[in-house]
């Protein structure tokens, strides 16, 4: 049976593990210190990604008989511009060293602001710091593979969503407020649609992709399955079906700052907002149609949210 290696024991990753193994596969996690539950068919491994030589040869000795790696790695979002390009060429360089085929999970943030619905093509105009390293980082990524070094592939989710997800703009500072009786936090607009991700069906993406043996869903960008759009006043209403007294207080780029002030990733969110100020809308609908994995409504993926929320309070 063939291995499929995880790079990164976040949200993204414990999920893409939990995908894969839901389909019998043999999963090796990978990170600085793994953690998820002892499984059957899941083994662990403690490797770091980095790009001194020394990290390379530990991770590739990690991944060394997998066929397909995920990369599944972030940093801390304060100190994401300044960590996430070591950890990028520090997987690329193990993953050419093993040969294995290497599944990416990315952002929209290299899209810019736009003009128009996002889909898997959508042209890249990073207008922001870390989306100008999203697009250079994935750039070589995609040059990689056209040079033959080794297969890859992206796929990309806005903003995700669901259990363990808790640094995600629908995180702790949403649900927690909600489960305590008070208004959950967010920002922008109350007026303009948004696309969000659930993280189990971007998981079943990533895992789609990744056990797929179809040469041309490689070198190119996926879309993650996000169901319809939301303004505010939608998500709010959906809530108020779960919970009757649910309220949603917006923050704007005047109270952002302010708390910019004390609070090192609220000031890495000032120059995103545009993402919430402006339509920011997305088609996922090719990868439905092509890999067969369908978005979760988004009504089922917050009461699974609420509910694991309220277990982890527990």
């Amino acid at each position: 049976m063939p291995t499929y290696a995880i790079v990164g024991s976040g949200p993204l990753g414990r999920a893409t593990a939990r995908a894969l193994l839901g389909q019998g596969r043999r999963v090796r996690l990978v990170s600085r210190s793994p953690r998820m539950k002892p499984t059957p068919g899941l083994e662990q491994v403690a490797a770091t990604a980095a790009d001194d030589e020394e990290s390379v040869a530990r991770l590739a000795k990690a991944l060394d008989g997998a066929g397909t790696v995920y990369h599944c790695a972030n940093a801390p979002y304060h100190r994401w511009t300044r960590e996430l390009p070591g950890i990028w060429h520090g997987i690329l360089a193990a993953c050419e060293l093993v040969g294995a085929r290497l599944v990416i999970g990315t952002n929209l943030y290299a899209y810019g602001e736009p003009a128009a619905v996002m889909d898997a093509h959508h042209e890249l105009s990073p207008c922001t710091r870390k989306g100008r390293v999203r697009a250079e980082l994935e750039a070589e990524a995609l040059d990689a593979h056209e040079a033959g070094r080794l297969r890859v592939a992206l796929v990309r989710a806005s903003d995700f969503y669901g259990p363990e997800a808790r640094e995600s703009v629908l995180g702790d500072r949403f649900f927690a407020p909600l489960l305590a009786g008070k208004p959950a936090q967010h920002y922008g607009r109350r007026d303009v649609p948004h696309s969000y991700a659930y993280l189990p069906d971007f998981a079943r993406a990533m895992a789609a992709v990744g056990t797929s043996d179809d040469e041309d869903l490689w070198g190119r960008s996926w879309i993650a399955p996000h169901d319809e759009p939301k303004t505010l006043d939608e998500l709010e209403a959906l809530l108020r079906e779960l919970r009757p007294r649910a309220r949603i207080n917006a923050m704007g780029p005047l109270m952002l700052r302010a708390g910019a002030l004390f609070v090192p990733a609220a000031r890495e969110m000032i120059e995103m907002m545009y993402e919430f100020t402006r339509p920011f809308v997305v088609d996922s609908r090719e990868t439905t149609e092509r890999l067969g994995v369908q978005p979760t409504p988004l009504a089922r993926g917050l009461q699974a949210s609420l509910a694991w929320y309220a277990a982890a309070q527990d």
